[in-house]
């Protein structure tokens, strides 16, 4: 079977083969039915706003002769396509360049770069735990130096990353244009917090290793058990294995107690008992 495209400027009224755009078709098995399938790609001189509007068909027949021959060529006259060209004007001032990130302390360091900047522009950086949802967690202008060729950019997030993380960048400028960069996705270390070891019972000192990711501040405190606090103490810890002490346990009563420990925001409990 052979075809050519053809267009309309008039509305349909007219019709005008497509120079180059002719060939010879072979039927294709959909499963179901036998389909010629042919397409044609529009140059940009044929994309521009004065071209909306302009129609595009496919013309059938047996043989090159039929082609040429209104009378045994086909085209149905329902499967016309019509070009709708979106006016996205103003262009956008800037280009994104590029725009990546890596772990640094077990936290997110982004940077990305723009093109030369021809009007204000402003940032904003978007995170998401699940690769759907995103949160903007900043928000900021751009140098908006039109001299410049290039401008860099950095960002650290503040969180510390357990798990895989995504981020991108928004650029949005004066006139109210915007666009988005593609997704980045940064695999955190779980954060380690572990009672390793406690001497239980105890009597005058309570002694146990404890073990944290990195290094920080842990509060422990020993609670009866009605839950209120009869000993606390501060510690200034590593990361690794740290050996504690509650000292001056020696006048608690005998009986049961909760060795309650705070690193960060995660908090440990285990059952006590004093001799």
């Amino acid at each position: 079977t052979y075809y050519k495209w053809q267009r309309s400027t008039d509305g349909g009224t007219t019709w005008t083969d497509i120079a180059g755009a002719t060939g010879v078709g072979a039927p294709v098995w959909n499963g179901s039915t036998w389909q010629y399938v042919t397409s044609y790609t529009l140059t940009p001189p044929f994309t521009q706003l004065a071209n909306n509007g302009n129609k595009y068909r496919v013309v059938v027949g047996t043989t090159a002769a039929n082609m040429l021959n209104t009378n045994c060529n086909f085209t149905d006259g329902v499967a016309i396509i019509t070009l709708n060209v979106i006016d996205c004007t103003p262009v956008l001032g800037v280009n994104l360049l590029s725009f990546g990130g890596k772990l640094q302390g077990g936290r997110a360091l982004l940077d990305w770069s723009t093109s030369k900047e021809a009007e204000p522009v402003s940032f904003e950086v978007e995170r998401s735990f699940d690769g759907l949802n995103y949160y903007r967690i900043a928000l900021f202008s751009g140098v908006n130096d039109p001299s410049k060729n290039s401008n860099p950019y950095s960002f650290a997030d503040t969180t510390l990353l357990a798990g895989k993380t995504f981020y991108r960048i928004a650029v949005n400028t004066a006139s109210g244009r915007r666009v988005q960069s593609h997704t980045i996705q940064l695999q955190g270390t779980a954060e380690t917090f572990a009672l390793q070891n406690v001497i239980n019972p105890f009597r005058n000192v309570i002694s146990f290793d404890i073990e944290t990711s990195g290094s920080g501040k842990l509060e422990a405190a020993i609670l009866d058990t009605h839950g209120r606090k009869v000993k606390d103490k501060s510690f200034a810890v590593n990361a690794g294995i740290s050996n504690l002490v509650l000292e001056n346990t020696g006048d608690l009563l005998p009986g049961i107690y909760i060795l309650q420990l705070q690193y960060r925001d995660k908090i440990i409990t285990r059952k006590l008992v004093k001799k």
